[in-house]
């Protein structure tokens, strides 16, 4: 019986197939292209492709560690799904969520993705004497179905986690597109003490305004931000104005794809209280990252780096 796989990369034209995602179907080590065109049959086998997956927990938790800059210490992780195919190779997000998203399957690979967190949290509750929120990736069409924030807190309940230890991360994008309809399932959740992250900010069109219409928590920087010349001195004055206008705004300021020291400085420097990104690690399997900044070599106590 023939097995459908969802896949973004042709050896012919690998960048186009990412910037225009396709569903192929794999067979034999054979790729098949489809056009973007809604294709029923095909939109079958990727549901039962996915369910599969996740029923054989084929995707994985990946942890990439946050880093408060001032001390230089693990504060936090985000999860990151990474799907691994049973022909042994691995799969990132860019070469599936586009699909997903295009037949409507994001809320139950964001549920899943959600419960993996919490039940990684419930281990490290018993393992060690305190632990690390972690975030989870959320999309806008997870949160408006109705019963959103119920799930959310219940599988919270269900592995005994306490305010603050799960955190969902939304798009920019995600909420400028959905706001007027997000703003009052993001005042449930912060009345339910699950801290939100609003993820790329800079990427879109986003105001600073729509900050203060918002309860978030955090904001993450867009990476393209450290991807400028920091020496230019007025690179250097707009980036610190951004902070300090969302600091005004009473959130904290998050900065990805740190992949330097220097880039570490620069973010130090302007007083953002953290970082993320390759300078300090890739994303770890959670088992790996569990045994590099969770336990210590005894395996009794928690440390941070």
């Amino acid at each position: 019986m023939m097995k459908t796989y969802i896949y973004s990369q042709c050896a012919k034209d690998r960048a186009s197939m990412v910037r225009e995602p396709q569903m192929l179907a794999f067979h034999e080590a054979k790729y098949i292209c489809y056009s973007r065109q809604r294709n029923p049959y095909l939109q079958e086998r990727i549901a039962e492709q996915l369910q599969t997956a996740l029923e054989e927990e084929q995707i994985q938790v990946f942890l990439q560690p946050r880093v408060n800059l001032k001390r230089e210490t693990v504060c936090a992780a985000e999860a990151l799904a990474r799907w691994h195919w049973p022909d042994g190779s691995w799969h990132l997000p860019d070469e599936f969520l586009p699909a997903l998203r295009q037949i409507g399957l994001m809320p139950g690979l964001d549920y899943y993705m959600l419960e993996q967190a919490a039940r990684i949290q419930h281990q490290w509750l018993h393992q060690c004497d305190s632990i690390i929120p972690v975030s989870v990736n959320f999309s806008a069409d997870t949160l408006l179905q109705p019963d959103a924030v119920h799930r959310i807190t219940s599988i919270l309940r269900q592995y005994h986690l306490e305010t603050g230890q799960i955190e969902l991360e939304l798009t920019e994008h995600c909420l400028m597109e959905q706001q007027p309809d997000l703003v009052p399932i993001l005042q449930q959740l912060n009345a339910s003490g699950i801290p939100v992250c609003l993820d790329d900010f800079g990427a879109g069109s986003s105001s600073l305004s729509m900050l203060l219409e918002l309860p978030v928590d955090y904001v993450k920087l867009d990476k393209r931000f450290l991807q400028k010349n920091l020496d230019d001195r007025r690179t250097h004055y707009y980036i610190l104005k951004i902070i300090q206008l969302l600091q005004a705004a009473e959130v904290k300021v998050i900065a990805e794809g740190v992949e330097t020291a220097e880039q570490a400085a620069f973010l130090r420097s302007l007083n953002v209280e953290e970082g993320q990104g390759w300078h300090w690690s890739r994303p770890l399997h959670w088992r790996m990252f569990m045994h590099h900044y969770v336990l210590d070599k005894a395996g009794k106590t928690c440390y941070y780096i």
